[in-house]
């Protein structure tokens, strides 16, 4: 027996079995794809999506413009032809050009505070790469997908870190306890490790082929820094390993991931602004800055008519804020954000240095290290979860399902509802399948509110053709 699955989809069931089964399980008119999604985007989704298009445009070492420009074009398209999840009263127009703004700002904001540090300190050796481990238990395997934001070597120590990029609303111990316990770290740390053994036992033992030989163990030239090798992998395919790994292995270095490096831009908290109106806003500088009353008419501004915090300290600790005079401005319908960004980064704005307020958008904790025991556990943990999951699919479809009420008898016993999670930590899209008109259980697509999810990994395609 064997399935695939990754993070996502484990997750969707230790929330809820019942979710699991609606997001990435139900069959589909798609033969390789089963799963569904609410046909209007999800906002933060969607954001934090578009956010990582222009994070992987830059660690390509594209411009800043051409990052924004991705993200951008990947933003608009999609947002104008589904729409947005939002509240009866919001302003789709107001939220969606909220949306582009801070994808824009956060991208310009990281490539003028952060990505700077983290070139003099890394190589950039992976960009947005996709990796399937295989974890096997018994006469069960599990294919485990994962896609890395990014894997970097620090020029110092010749170590290796995972980079992944996040997107949240605010920051704190609470934030940090969980990263530490988040189980992206264990998962691309034990697919890594998996693929950079295997690549560092081909090289070890000179079991690899080049420029067409018939014989996979025949060493035709020393191994080269700088020189990408082909071999023969496991399962009988040719896998090239790229030059970097090939550098490092001659130092004599470790094959094993070192650690994950978490990279979390902050987009602050959404309200009701103004309270009672319907609409929510989101307080985030970088998007809506405070501006001098008497120059709101004016487009753009000297510096010292604006400001990014309401409430600030000064050098001696003394607590100040704006008071009278200041309101709110959306910044793309001022100066635009490039503009307010390029101005946050050469100013002094409230007797705060340059580069202050930009700084501030992100928190970059000391890199998580993951040991061997959390990884064999997790993989003993999620191997048993995905079996059982993969028997209670088997035992489901075999079922005669002659009435409603006896598919959702099924359904109960194969993955059932964990009320728990219906509404907290927000209302579960699922809500109309789960309570509303049975038809829905069976055939959730005729309710107009869904359509066919599209795989975040190509390799589970792959997987799913080959079945």
């Amino acid at each position: 027996m064997k399935a695939y699955a990754s993070r996502s989809q484990v997750l969707s069931y230790q929330e809820c079995p019942r979710r699991r089964y609606f997001e990435y399980e139900i069959p589909t008119s798609n033969p390789q794809l089963g799963g569904i999604r609410l046909s209007r985007l999800d906002m933060n989704l969607h954001t934090g999506s578009c956010y990582h298009t222009g994070m992987e445009a830059l660690n390509r070492g594209q411009s800043v413009e051409e990052a924004v420009g991705l993200a951008l074009e990947d933003f608009w398209p999609k947002c104008k032809a589904q729409g947005l999840i939002l509240e009866a009263n919001e302003d789709a127009s107001y939220v969606a050009y909220e949306q582009a703004s801070m994808v824009e700002a956060l991208i310009r904001a990281y490539a003028i505070a952060i990505l700077p540090g983290n070139l003099a300190r890394f190589d950039i050796v992976e960009v947005e790469t996709e990796d399937v481990g295989l974890f096997q238990q018994g006469d069960f395997d599990l294919h485990f997908g994962a896609r890395l934001d990014g894997l970097l070597i620090e020029k110092s120590t010749q170590d290796i870190f995972i980079q992944n990029f996040k997107t949240t609303k605010e920051w704190g111990k609470k934030s940090d306890d969980s990263t530490r316990h988040d189980m992206q770290g264990l998962s691309e740390t034990a697919v890594v490790d998996q693929r950079l053994v295997r690549w560092h036992e081909a090289l070890d033992s000179s079991q690899y082929e080049r420029g067409g030989s018939s014989d996979p163990g025949e060493l035709l030239y020393p191994l080269l820094p700088n020189s990408r090798v082909e071999y023969r992998n496991p399962q009988g395919q040719m896998e090239l390993i790229p030059a970097w790994f090939v550098t490092r292995f001659l130092t004599g270095a470790s094959p094993y991931v070192f650690g994950v490096k978490m990279e979390f831009a902050l987009k602050g908290r959404r309200s009701e602004s103004p309270r009672g109106s319907g609409r929510y806003a989101y307080s985030n500088p970088l998007i809506r800055p405070w501006k001098k009353a008497d120059d709101l008419k004016s487009f753009g501004g000297r510096a010292g008519n604006y400001a990014f915090k309401y409430d600030f300290q000064d050098d001696l600790g003394g607590n100040h804020r704006l008071g009278k005079g200041w309101n709110s401005v959306n910044i793309w319908e001022d100066m635009g954000v490039k503009n307010w960004i390029e101005l946050l980064a050469s100013e002094t704005l409230q007797g705060f240095p340059p580069m202050t307020a930009l700084i501030n958008q992100f928190v970059l904790p000391e890199e998580y290290c993951r040991n061997e025991e959390d990884i064999e556990r997790w993989k003993r943990q999620v191997i048993g979860q995905e079996r059982k999951i993969a028997i209670a699919k088997l035992e489901f479809a075999a079922q005669t399902i002659p009435a409603f009420a006896d598919h959702e008898a099924a359904l109960d016993q194969h993955f059932p509802m964990h009320t728990r999670s219906c509404d907290w930590p927000t209302k579960c899209v699922f809500q109309p399948i789960c309570f509303g008109p049975k038809a829905y259980l069976v055939a959730p697509e005729s309710s107009g509110l869904y359509s066919i999810r599209e795989a975040n990994h190509p390799t589970e395609v792959e997987f799913n053709q080959g079945e």
